[in-house]
């Protein structure tokens, strides 16, 4: 990925790979975006709040962290189904494996050009998101479901975890 990007940033784009649990100090930016399931895929106790402190430690003054998590409706309904994908001509399956510990969850992924692999995510709650938001030092200014309607992306407020697929959630630096 980091390839990619290369060519599309070229060398106006400083590029680096980092632990979220372990962030480095980068700067101090308006805005720190951690998008597309990044969350998810911290499976540890502590390992959302160490993000969070990372990410916090990178926030400006007045910067904004916006961040999402998959919602319970896509455990509870997409880690139990079979899915298939199609994409430029190419064929994934996707199975669902279901809860495999407490709030972890498992599907398999096999098909054109890629081994079978274990896709292994942590729910977490709204609660569970604000406690650990609030102790890594933020404030947490909203939380937006998130949906798709006719092809656009839609913002809902309040959100609700049964029906959107994503929780967004934009958080500051408490002062």
């Amino acid at each position: 990925m980091l390839e990619i990007a290369a060519v599309a940033g070229g060398r106006e784009v400083t590029l680096e790979i980092a632990d979220m649990r372990r962030l480095p100090s980068f700067g101090s930016f308006d805005l720190v975006l951690c998008l597309n399931d990044s969350l998810n895929y911290l499976l540890g106790d502590e390992d959302l709040l160490d993000a969070f402190k990372g990410m916090r430690a990178n926030l400006g003054q007045d910067g904004l962290l916006v961040f999402d998590v998959n919602s319970r409706v896509v455990y509870e309904e997409g880690y139990s189904a079979v899915r298939d994908v199609d994409h430029d001509g190419r064929h994934w399956q996707w199975t669902g494996l279901g809860e495999v510990a407490p709030s972890v969850y498992d599907a398999r992924i096999e098909g054109d050009d890629i081994e079978p692999l274990i896709n292994r995510e942590r729910f977490r709650s709204a609660t569970e998101i604000w406690g650990a938001v609030a102790a890594a030092g933020l404030t947490c200014l909203a939380t937006l479901g998130m949906d798709e309607t006719d092809g656009e992306v839609v913002f809902m407020d309040p959100p609700d975890e049964s029906r959107h697929y994503k929780m967004v959630f934009i958080a500051k630096r408490t002062n």
